[in-house]
This record gives structure tokens, C-alpha cells and sequence, in this order.
């Protein structure tokens, strides 16, 4: 079975815990929905080139490092992150600042459009 075509992929609630095998759909895949699993390390993402969406809030992402990781999804323009460990502390500000700062391409975070 071929997956050349899939565009979205929704893992929610799965206890997922890497992005292991998701290579494979770097040249399709434009939205994953992997909320709510045990994620804490983002290694592997940024093999989904022609990623747009990215809701992977509710997971286990506890250092800023990570974000990193994410940046290097060259089309990445949405995602939803909260509910990490990262930004439990932050007030929401500060929270839309560093991601902002971290992924200068997004234009939508948590379901809000982010400021130019």
C-alpha cells in the first residue's frame, strides 16, 4: 500500500512518544494531528518538508531546544503546542513571544493568527 498521497494524518490520543517512521511521508504530508500523546523530543520532524500544520499540543516537550527541531519544517505556518510542560510556567505573552521568536514563519498559534 502506497501512502504518496496522504495529506493528513491524525495520531491523537495514541501514547506516541517519537516521530519515528514518519520519514516515509516527508514529500505528501501537510497537516499532522499527534495532540495528546507522550512526545518530549521532536528529532525526526523536520524530515515532513511540506508540513503546514503541526497540532501537537498536550504532549511531554519540555525544552525550548526542541522548537528548534520543528523550525526546520521549511512550510510550517500553524501550529498548536500548549499544553507542554514548556509552557505551563509562562504567562501567554511571553509564551506567543518565544515561539514567535523560535519559529519566525509561523502565522497561527493555537488558533490564533500571530502578529507580522
Amino acid at each position: 500500500m502506497s501512502l504518496k498521497k496522504l495529506r493528513i494524518l491524525a495520531l491523537g490520543r495514541n501514547m506516541i512518544k517519537t516521530f519515528t517512521g514518519l520519514e516515509p511521508l516527508g514529500d505528501c504530508l501537510e497537516e499532522l494531528w499527534i495532540s495528546y500523546n507522550f512526545i518530549e523530543k521532536t528529532k525526526g520532524i523536520g524530515s515532513l518538508k511540506k508540513l503546514k500544520v503541526l497540532y501537537m499540543c498536550h504532549n511531554s516537550v519540555k525544552e525550548w531546544g526542541e522548537l528548534n527541531k520543528i523550525n526546520d519544517c521549511p512550510v510550517l505556518e500553524d501550529l498548536v503546542f500548549c499544553g507542554n510542560p514548556i509552557v505551563e510556567n509562562l504567562e501567554e505573552s511571553a509564551y506567543r513571544v518565544e515561539i514567535k521568536k523560535r519559529l519566525p514563519r509561523l502565522k497561527k498559534l493555537d488558533g490564533e493568527v500571530l502578529p507580522e
